[in-house]
């Protein structure tokens, strides 16, 4: 299945799209530091949290989280307070 990419995201907080999509993954991968990624359906952090990373590089510097095509009916937004680099990947 091909997919769209939001490229790698450092900010804290990003729409990654409006439009109702089907999440693929989310991968984050970062060689020291720890922090929490959560991914929303919806246009902000008061939408449905669909996926909650608590990312910790000690134990293990890169994740991906495989999604399966799960539908956000209102968008996908990303909260990442930490800035680890973070990519969602949707179709």
């Amino acid at each position: 299945m091909a997919c769209n990419s939001s490229g790698v995201i450092t900010t804290t907080t990003k729409q990654i799209t409006p439009d109702r999509c089907k999440l693929v993954s989310v991968h984050a991968s970062k060689a020291s530091g720890s922090g929490t990624i959560r991914v929303f359906d919806g246009t902000s952090t008061s939408g449905k949290e669909i996926v909650r990373i608590l990312f910790d590089a000690a134990k293990q510097p890169a994740v991906e989280f495989d999604m399966h095509g799960a539908i956000a009916n209102d968008g996908l937004f990303l909260d990442n307070p930490d800035g680890i680099p973070v990519s969602v990947e949707f179709a």
